[in-house]
């Protein structure tokens, strides 16, 4: 049975230690993780598949405000800048999963107009050499 919360933590920062919340500016943040597979076959082992180093990608949304802009304006205005990222996504009780970054860079931010709506934004974390999944103590 798949588990409600409201206590998602999602936070960027230069570090672990400057990280501050995004919850307030988020609709929805997903972490979609990934390895390549490498086909390795030799006469040897014809099955053998490799798996390449972890690609994760962090699609983010929510209304535009302008303190949303403020945080993403800049950071998408410096591409060069890797991003601490930390996501529990069950909260930060003791034992919640923990996945971290100091690698992720904004590689997309599209702001939508609608005509007659909310204005909202999207936005997409590259993660450079995976996740770190630990807990929270």
């Amino acid at each position: 049975m798949a588990e409600r919360t409201t206590v998602t933590v999602f936070k960027v920062g230069a570090s672990a230690e400057t990280a501050a919340s995004w919850v307030a500016y988020l609709d929805d943040a997903t972490l979609n993780r990934v390895r390549n597979e490498i086909d390795a076959k030799t006469l040897a082992s014809p099955q053998a598949v490799l798996m390449s180093n972890e690609v994760a990608d962090i699609p983010i949304g929510g209304p535009l405000t302008n303190a949303s802009d403020a945080l993403l304006g800049p950071i998408f205005a410096a591409p060069d800048t890797a991003k601490y990222v930390e996501i529990g996504p069950l909260g930060s009780t003791a034992l919640d999963p923990k996945y971290t970054t100091s690698y992720a860079y904004l590689k997309d931010y599209k702001i939508m107009l609608p005509a007659n709506g909310i204005a909202k934004w999207t936005g997409t974390f590259r993660v450079v050499g995976g996740m770190t999944r630990g807990t929270y103590s």
